[in-house]
């Protein structure tokens, strides 16, 4: 089942292809979050984060904005980001409420999923590694250690405007050439 097509039937309250998507997503996600946070109990939690917020807020997703997979990857990140800034204040957070969300599949992925998506990510950082190094600087800084604009302007020595620009022209790069690569 295609991303689209689960957003589609997880907005009509369908808790397998909530399964589904988690199956195609919930390890990119989980790495992601791992990243950012460098906790793997965090990260788990990160993950059902996004997927309760995805059960939640199917219904409202706009495919004509971005793909499923840009929406699942911007929830991650800016919810381990949040997750970063919330334990520096030591504010717990809410857990979500157990009879609202649907029960999850294990989340040990299909051998051969698992193999297609570790062969995706190499393709994915052979990619980075060919933006010129100020753009996957700065992409590897917003994306992988989750800093905010401001925060990678003071740690590059730049304004905002070009952090801005370079992570938009390296993100552009790196479209055009996953593209062509994984097609």
């Amino acid at each position: 089942m295609s991303p689209d097509e689960c957003m589609r039937r997880i907005a009509n309250g369908n808790e397998d292809a909530l399964g589904a998507l988690y199956d195609q997503f919930g390890g990119l996600l989980f790495g992601l979050a791992r990243r950012i946070t460098g906790n793997e109990r965090e990260a788990e939690e990160i993950v059902q984060d996004v997927f309760v917020t995805v059960w939640r807020n199917a219904r409202t997703f706009d495919g004509t904005r971005s793909s499923p997979a840009t929406w699942l990857t911007a929830l991650a990140r800016n919810k381990s980001i949040d997750r970063l800034r919330t334990s520096r204040r030591r504010l717990p957070a809410p857990p979500p409420d157990p009879e609202s969300v649907p029960e999850m599949r294990d989340p040990l992925p299909d051998p051969s999923q698992a193999a297609l998506a570790g062969d995706r990510a190499a393709r994915i950082a052979a990619c980075l590694g060919e933006l010129p190094p100020n753009q996957r600087q700065a992409v590897e800084l917003a994306f992988f250690d989750g800093l905010t604009h401001p925060e990678i302007a003071t740690r590059l020595n730049e304004t905002i405007g070009t952090v801005k620009s370079r992570i938009r022209l390296g993100l552009d790069r790196l479209r055009q050439k996953v593209k062509g690569g994984l097609e």
